[in-house]
């Protein structure tokens, strides 16, 4: 959908510019960090729940309950997250990543109504509405940074990101006349009917998406030693990846029978060869900090941009359990490296964790390539 790359392609933008808009290195890779976690907590905040749409058991439910319960859901976990804030949550972490999960977490769930409900307007007017105006907000930043020598922090820009979505949420609200409501026995119905589909598949996601917030937060803490090319290159490469992974993955689905699979085992085995050359190149320029810290990125991009085809060979194979095992691993491989100390060179623990990040997605590919097709089998 040309919707979805515009919007996409304006984010991308907004990441390149902020370059230039935030005051140094230091801010840019805070923005990056912050944005990160505010992308991951929206992920949770209303428990996929309306996904169950999609799931075999659609047809026991109606989508307006879906959507009340997790509008229910999004609410109560708001206000959960508002209370730790308060409580404890205000030493570790800023209040804007709160309120951007909140609004980003609403706009992807209007998103996923209006697809269900084949409202195709509504997405397009979510889509290119918060392109329009992130265009304004990238205007109006340089105005003031040019003309009055004004610049907004790390901080600021994502509290105008939140702001984006909350005029956004108004505006789909209004136009389309969604309404929602909030019946106890409702909530009660679906939580019971589905708790253990629900347990299941955000277990999963928790797993599955906390690699790079970490990692995006391990490279903040350590901004102020790492050269700015390599920090502006994580705004530019990976962002983009993930914009070229969703591109791949909607292509490849369009042409999904065995002949799509059969390609997606042979990009497989590309990326397998592929990172091995880049890997070669890492251990002949070790002695040139930025140089190896560059390519081991690049490795990262790679494999991100073939992500998303890939995992559908290992969904095809029924290995989505050992795809789990290896989030976890990674997990407590990220948390070690965390804690890890490297007081002359703060650059190794960077450089682990962005390899660490990296194993991931090459045991995917190795399991897309390599695995046994797993049939009858519950994972």
């Amino acid at each position: 959908m040309l919707s979805s790359i515009v919007a996409s392609g304006v984010s991308y933008l907004l990441n390149v510019t902020l370059i230039f808009l935030l005051d140094d290195k230091a801010q840019y890779a805070n923005y990056l960090s912050i944005n990160s976690w505010a992308v991951y907590f929206s992920t949770f905040s209303y428990l996929s729940i309306i996904d169950l749409y999609i799931s075999p058991e659609s047809k026991e439910v109606e989508l307006s309950s879906l959507l009340n319960v997790s509008l229910s859901t999004l609410f109560s976990s708001s206000l959960f997250l508002l209370l730790v804030y308060l409580l404890i949550g205000y030493e570790y972490f800023s209040l804007s990543v709160i309120i951007a999960a909140i609004f980003y977490a609403f706009v992807k769930l209007l998103t996923q109504y209006m697809l269900f409900t084949k409202q195709i307007d509504g997405v397009v007017v979510l889509r290119y509405g918060r392109s329009f105006f992130i265009g304004i907000v990238i205007v109006s930043l340089y105005a003031m940074k040019e003309l009055l020598g004004v610049t907004i922090n790390s901080e600021g820009q994502l509290y105008i990101q939140g702001g984006i979505c909350f005029l956004l949420i108004l505006t789909t609200l209004y136009t389309f006349k969604i309404n929602f409501s909030y019946r106890k026995e409702e909530v009660i119905e679906i939580y019971s009917r589905f708790k253990m589909r629900i347990v299941k598949r955000n277990v999963s996601m928790i797993f599955d998406m906390i690699h790079m917030p970490i990692l995006y937060h391990l490279i903040s803490l350590n901004s102020k030693n790492m050269g700015a090319g390599f920090i502006y290159a994580i705004g530019l490469i990976l962002p983009m990846s993930y914009v070229l992974s969703v591109i791949i993955k909607e292509q490849v689905l369009i042409r999904l029978d065995s002949i799509g699979y059969y390609l997606v085992t042979k990009i497989a085995k590309a990326i397998l060869m592929l990172v091995a050359v880049l890997a070669t190149l890492v251990v002949l320029t070790m002695h040139y900090i930025d140089v190896y810290q560059i390519i081991s990125l690049c490795i990262l991009g790679v494999l991100i941009i073939f992500s998303g085809c890939v995992g559908l060979n290992i969904y095809k194979k029924g290995l989505e359990k050992y795809d789990l095992y290896t989030n976890i691993i990674v997990m407590v491989l990220l948390l070690i490296i965390y804690n890890m100390s490297f007081s002359n060179a703060p650059q190794w623990k960077v450089f682990l964790a962005v390899n660490a990040v990296s194993l991931k997605f090459i045991i995917q590919n190795i399991l897309s390539v390599f695995g046994k097709e797993s049939v009858g089998v519950s994972n």
